[in-house]
């Protein structure tokens, strides 16, 4: 469970550091991103067995994150200035993130710490035949992967929409 909180914690420090507040958008930014993906997709993902209730416990994380990373391309904008192209995302983006962080937090806390919600988990896990003991830092960690895309690809979606409504004004 403490895999998830460190796989949030990096993303919080790669949000707070690339992405609130204005920044000119840049390719070396989107491959940062990226490589945090191949890094610890594979580091905390490659032993889970994706099946049975922890397929779908993963399918849940993913769709949480898809959710999630909406919220984040509502919250921010594209603009152009000075010939060059910038994200601009300020508390209501940050919000996203933080509540996503501490709803992660608030988990691993009281699964590791409360032996009413530890025993819920467990007969929840059991109920729904979750068995694999990664099966929640997939969880967590597929959520983040899915917000990560969706915000990546809302940003690029405004891109192109910004370029061709000013390549229209300067067409008109």
């Amino acid at each position: 469970m403490s895999a998830a909180l460190i796989f949030s914690g990096a993303f919080l420090l790669l949000v707070l550091f690339t992405q609130l507040g204005r920044h000119r958008i840049m390719w070396w930014r989107l491959l940062l991103s990226f490589g945090a993906l191949a890094y610890f997709g594979p580091t905390y993902l490659g032993d889970v067995r994706f099946e049975g209730g922890t397929l779908w416990l993963s399918v849940w994380g993913t769709l949480i994150g898809v959710a999630l990373g909406v919220a984040l391309v509502a919250n921010m904008r594209v603009e152009r200035a000075d010939g060059r192209w910038y994200t601009i995302a300020g508390w209501p983006y940050l919000g996203v993130w933080v509540v996503s962080l501490l709803a992660r937090i608030a988990f691993v806390y009281g699964a590791e710490n409360s032996p009413s919600f530890r025993q819920s988990l467990g007969e929840f896990m059991a109920d729904h035949h979750i068995a694999d003991p990664g099966a929640w830092a997939a969880f967590f960690v597929l959520m983040a992967f899915a917000m990560l895309i969706v915000r990546t690809a809302g940003v690029g979606v405004r891109l192109l929409i910004s370029k061709g409504s000013a390549e229209t004004r300067l067409a008109a």
